[in-house]
């Protein structure tokens, strides 16, 4: 439970939140405890997958492969069920980081993921 982190304020030095934003309840309460549990000086590593990548648009491949998932998923079959309850774009993930009280200073675009997977390092304000 991100959004309720159970450690007293400015514990920690980094909170790494690596492909798991994407699946709270509320990811801004999420950011927000992170922000409560960093030092001063603290810093947070987000990484996940960013609907539409770098430029921030579904190619026609990917939006056909969402289509069916979501079509086998809600006629039951489990395995193609979207388990995700948040799909940022890169700017609603920036976005969000620095409207929870961070400034990015790095970010990152994982190999091999067709610029799809990205990973942001921001200091607590």
């Amino acid at each position: 439970m991100a959004e309720f982190i159970p450690f007293k304020e400015k514990s920690f030095n980094w909170v790494h939140m690596r492909s798991m934003l994407d699946h709270v309840q509320v990811p801004d309460l999420a950011l927000k405890e992170a922000r409560r549990v960093l030092k001063d000086d603290g810093s947070i590593l987000v990484g996940l997958y960013v609907e539409g990548g770098k430029k921030e648009k579904k190619s026609k491949i990917r939006f056909i492969k969402d289509t069916l998932k979501e079509a086998l998923g809600f006629l039951g079959l489990e395995k193609y069920k979207d388990h995700h309850t948040f799909h940022p774009t890169l700017s609603n993930l920036k976005k969000i980081i620095e409207d929870n009280g961070f400034t990015i200073s790095e970010y990152f675009w994982q190999p091999g993921w067709n610029d799809q997977v990205f990973y942001i390092k921001a200091e607590k304000n």
